[in-house]
């Protein structure tokens, strides 16, 4: 579902990724873990296409999505989620929620897809 193929990235010259790959199938629970500046929130934004890599590529179901945008990204069903960082702390939880039904496939099933998301919870 998810796969890295031999990703770097380097923000001006300081490498922050060489070689990284990974593959996450469907319904598996993969966990990225390191030391505090190790990587893994770059990681993070590569796949999320918020950096792009040095090298390599990011394909989820199957698709190339490295050369994509960031909104592209979302509506193939990716998204970053910043944990602690209070970007919208002044909205409620529901509020939050409904922010997912920005993307444009999105609409008109915004009603089942919140249902769908309390359900999980």
């Amino acid at each position: 579902m998810l796969e890295l193929s031999d990703i770097a990235l380097a923000y001006g010259k300081h490498l922050a990724l060489s070689g990284v790959s990974l593959h996450a199938s469907p319904g598996e629970t993969v966990a990225i873990l390191g030391a505090n500046g190790a990587g893994k929130t770059s990681l993070l934004r590569v796949v999320a296409g918020l950096v792009r890599p040095r090298t390599g590529t990011v394909r989820f179901a199957g698709r190339d999505l490295s050369a994509l945008p960031g909104h592209r990204i979302v509506e193939a069903g990716i998204s970053l989620v910043p944990e602690g960082r209070k970007l919208f702390a002044t909205l409620s939880v529901a509020e939050n929620l409904k922010l997912g039904g920005y993307p444009r496939r999105a609409h008109g099933r915004e009603a089942a897809t919140l249902r769908r998301v309390f359900d999980l919870f």
